[in-house]
């Protein structure tokens, strides 16, 4: 038998139990408090708060978050989140690092080297008199043009 309760935003659920442990012929007394609150029904998300205490005891208690936008520093994270952290890493695709300037890939980022080695060239041009302009312009617009001058350093955005 199953029993929904139709939650909205904002909303807050506190649960309450006490169990009765024997130990050792002793009876121990935990009171547990589970509160649900900040409740999002876009996400699903909200945060869960748990408190413990032992008969003669002082309360313990943890707050687990249940989104990854936190910056709460005392606070766990939800398993679900776990497995939302693991999708994400799953599904990363690592980038591949060209070490050549005659690559026309335009999936690999240029290495550190090669960035390197290209600011040399510029420097080597930009400092003389074979460059006299510098443009910036978005590809379309450089594969646009009729013509391309040799004096000009074509910069692409």
């Amino acid at each position: 038998m199953s029993n929904q309760i139709p939650l909205s935003n904002g909303c807050m659920i506190i649960i309450g139990l006490e169990f009765n442990i024997m130990v050792n012929n002793e009876l121990n007394i935990i009171d547990v408090s589970i509160q649900i609150s900040n409740f999002n029904t876009s996400t699903q998300s909200a945060i869960y708060s748990y408190t413990t205490k032992e008969q003669g005891g002082s309360a313990q208690s943890i707050e687990v978050l249940d989104y990854l936008t936190s910056t709460n520093t005392n606070a766990a994270l939800s398993a679900n989140q776990g497995r939302v952290l693991k999708g994400l890493i799953d599904n990363f695709s690592a980038v591949t690092v060209e070490n050549s300037l005659t690559s026309t890939s335009t999936t690999k980022a240029l290495s550190a080297a090669q960035g390197k080695a290209l600011k040399t060239l510029v420097d080597g041009k930009v400092g003389s008199s074979e460059i006299t302009t510098i443009k910036k312009l978005t590809q379309s617009t450089y594969d646009a043009l009729s013509s391309k001058d040799s004096k000009t350093l074509y910069v692409i955005v």
